[in-house]
């Protein structure tokens, strides 16, 4: 639960003027799950944009998680809801553990770019420990992997992995990850269920 700002009317009488209407402010709790976000995530991520003000902060361990500056899906049904309220825009999900090295790479980059893209896309985290709902559905073995979602349906991307499912790796070039969600996004706006990636990814694993 947290508290937010609600003003209530009292009469306030000053010396030598007449009486004026004051609202002072009070206390009303609200339901987190109300406010539709994860408020323990968003404080630490207002916490970590004021101590990088600073420069009092480093990438080093637990730290270089950027996770909590994303929001979180706690439940299959959160998922499902998250995926059927955008009509317009492309959903984004990493399935993965924030404390995982290879899913801290992907959520920097997620991170860095979820400003840009809000208008076309969102990105949300899902633990799959915490909702192993999806696990054997989409195969979810690998220790991150980003869907794109648009419409309730589920959009593939042709990588040159021969996996067309899914990007089961971390990418590290903020560019090309937008550039990957321009051209699933504007494939999903056409109808297409798969769509051609503007790079060939084939020989990933030999970098």
């Amino acid at each position: 639960m947290i508290r937010i700002w609600r003003r209530s009317s009292v009469a306030l009488h000053v010396a030598n003027a007449s009486s004026i209407n004051y609202k002072p402010l009070t206390f009303q709790s609200v339901s987190c799950s109300k406010l539709g976000f994860d408020i323990t995530n968003f404080a630490r991520g207002k916490a970590f944009h004021h101590q990088r003000k600073k420069g009092n902060f480093s990438l080093q361990g637990n730290d270089r998680t950027m996770s909590y500056l994303l929001p979180h899906l706690h439940s299959g049904w959160a998922v499902d809801q998250a995926i059927l309220a955008e009509e317009e825009r492309l959903v984004v999900i990493r399935f993965g553990h924030d404390w995982d090295e290879t899913c801290m790479q992907m959520d920097e980059v997620l991170a860095s770019v979820a400003e840009t893209i809000k208008n076309f896309a969102v990105i949300y985290l899902v633990d799959i420990t915490e909702v192993p709902d999806f696990n054997t559905m989409y195969e979810l073995y690998d220790p991150s992997t980003v869907m794109f979602f648009f419409r309730n349906k589920h959009i593939m991307i042709d990588l040159g992995t021969g996996n067309n499912n899914k990007i089961n790796w971390a990418l590290k070039d903020k560019q090309e990850f937008i550039d990957i969600i321009e051209t699933v996004y504007r494939g999903a706006r056409k109808g297409r269920g798969l769509v051609i990636a503007p790079k060939d990814y084939s020989t990933k694993y030999r970098y």
